[in-house]
């Protein structure tokens, strides 16, 4: 049993807490592939969801075996990031071709997601809102005309975006 104050929310063993699960369901609540196999076919390539249904494409070349909602670690500009799996497979690579993108070498998943690193992720998401208000007292000090809308920290709480 936990206290109704803790961040973490009472955090368990299957690393599945509202507070971060909020953040990456809030524009698609409804799970129209749920009835798919979560692989399909042969292939490296993983779609991963951070804060704000933003999703990236990256590779698994470690051969880990993920599953659609399992929580990764994955390789940011500097540091990493956590975020869930929402392909993986030819459905990922399929993605990947209507995204019309491609896919940059140094995009990898590192691992699952351990406990500290959701842990380290809901502090940073309890670094945000703070975050954002202070940004926006600056920029109204400054006269700057900006509008603050979210501030996104990395899964390692080392870099925010604003």
């Amino acid at each position: 049993m936990s206290c109704n104050n803790c961040p973490s929310k009472g955090f368990q063993d299957n690393i599945q807490t509202d507070l971060i699960d909020n953040d990456y369901n809030n524009i698609s609540p409804y799970d129209w592939m749920k009835n798919f196999p979560s692989s399909i076919g042969k292939s490296d390539l993983v779609e991963v969801s951070f804060k704000n249904n933003r999703k990236e494409i990256y590779n698994n070349s470690l051969q880990i075996n993920i599953k659609r909602g399992d929580y990764v670690a994955v390789q940011c500009d500097s540091g990493h990031g956590v975020g869930m799996v929402t392909l993986t497979g030819n459905l990922a690579a399929l993605q990947l071709k209507r995204k019309d993108v491609q896919l940059k070498a140094d995009k990898t998943v590192y691992r699952k997601a351990s406990k500290i690193d959701i842990e380290k992720l809901i502090q940073a998401r309890l670094r945000e809102k703070p975050a954002m208000i202070k940004a926006r007292q600056m920029a109204n000090s400054l006269g700057l005309q900006m509008k603050i809308s979210d501030v996104e920290y990395q899964g390692d709480g080392n870099k925010a975006t604003f």
